[in-house]
């Protein structure tokens, strides 16, 4: 098959032929082990404890505050990145530093409810991520795994603004693309004003078609 599947059903379609078809992926999702957490980052960002239950955080920003020290892949942030992060142009006063103190607290506490709180890395006024312990959909796709690409549907981390999805040097057919570019999705239009194709560009602009300028090797 042109398409390189690992298998396909006929119609029409039963529970036993899917659970057959899944049993037998070329390449299955294996959980990543001594993961504490499993973590989404593609299309809304979401934390799941390894059986699946998801994660509860009682605030959102503390929620946030997770989502970014994931995007940071295990790199230390500072309690003023992440102020800059969570209140954006806001001034860095005492009252909204004490309120970012208390984000960072409601993460930890939830995430020690649920026997997950080593996923933290803490340093003097700095937090990462562990990530050993984080099974993640982000990082396994830069490690180029199959499952995690074929995944990745162009959505990352969608309620953040502040969520860019970066590469780590990957080819493509016309360039290599510099090291920790930045892509983002976009769309272009004719003159006539009808959508054409969707678009990769990189920090300088420069456009790569979906599925003519940019191919992944080693798949």
């Amino acid at each position: 098959m042109d398409m390189k599947a690992s298998g396909y059903i006929m119609k029409p379609v039963t529970k036993e032929d899917v659970e057959r078809e899944l049993s037998d992926l070329r390449f299955p999702l294996v959980p990543q082990k001594g993961a504490l957490l499993r973590v989404q980052c593609f299309g809304n960002f979401d934390v799941f404890t390894p059986n699946g239950d998801h994660v509860r955080f009682e605030r959102s920003k503390a929620k946030e505050v997770f989502a970014y020290l994931v995007h940071r892949h295990g790199a230390s942030c500072t309690t003023k990145e992440l102020f800059a992060i969570i209140f954006e142009d806001e001034p860095y006063d005492k009252k909204l530093q004490n309120l970012l103190q208390t984000y960072i607290y409601s993460m930890i506490k939830s995430l020690k409810d649920i026997g997950a709180v080593s996923v933290i890395v803490r340093s003097y006024n700095a937090l990462a991520v562990n990530t050993d312990l984080l099974d993640c959909d982000y990082y396994r796709f830069k490690q180029l795994d199959a499952g995690a690409v074929n995944a990745y549907e162009m959505e990352y981390m969608n309620q953040y603004e502040w969520a860019d999805f970066l590469y780590n040097g990957y080819w493509c057919t016309e360039q290599l693309l510099p090291t920790q570019c930045c892509l983002k999705p976009a769309r272009i239009r004719s003159r006539s004003g009808h959508a054409t194709n969707d678009l990769w560009y990189d920090d300088k602009k420069t456009a790569l078609p979906i599925g003519c300028a940019v191919s992944f090797l080693s798949f």
